[in-house]
């Protein structure tokens, strides 16, 4: 029984010294990132942005979205429930078919951010760029994000399942 109780306090011991370390580690880190992904698709500006102004028909092509919830019509305002759980969303602009801003909007949420979507006739196609701005304030949640998750992980996927869904297979890359 002593030895069990040993381990236990050794546990919570080691865990709270990881939690004290991630918090002094992620107050070092930035909070603040942006990334960039793009890819080029054999459709017009116009096709592209039919698709992805379909809020509510993403889940049938999107890997990493399981349902949308449409909640207004101006502002649009949706959620977007995925394997991390209800993302609510406002467009705050959206200039067809050339750009698209996509705002967090819950403040309870652990970050904040936007996701601004360009597209640009190129040869043979259209250029759709996605770049995602976010800021992380909880310093632990920061540190587990820096450490163990890609800040380009949902711009590429996203730009991969569209592809799919157009039939096109695509490599998203970071800009020039």
């Amino acid at each position: 029984m002593k030895k069990l109780r040993l381990l236990f306090i050794g546990s919570l011991i080691a865990m709270m010294a990881f939690i004290a370390i991630a918090a002094v580690a992620g107050l070092m880190m930035d909070a603040n990132h942006a990334v960039t992904r793009e890819a080029v698709y054999s459709r017009s500006p116009e096709e592209i942005w039919s698709v992805i102004t379909r809020f509510d028909e993403t889940p049938t092509w999107r890997s990493d979205v399981q349902s949308v919830r449409i909640e207004s019509g101006a502002p649009v305002r949706f959620v977007e429930l995925g394997g991390q759980g209800p993302l609510p969303l406002e467009v705050t602009e959206h200039d067809a078919p050339r750009r698209l801003v996509l705002m967090a909007s819950d403040l309870d949420l652990p970050f904040s951010g936007s996701w601004t979507f360009e597209l640009a006739k190129v040869d043979g196609g259209t250029r759709l760029s996605i770049t995602e701005s976010a800021s992380i304030g909880n310093p632990i949640v920061r540190f587990v994000s820096h450490t163990f998750l890609d800040p380009a992980d949902m711009a590429e996927t996203y730009l991969v399942d569209l592809g799919r869904h157009l039939g096109e297979e695509v490599s998203p890359q970071p800009p020039p």
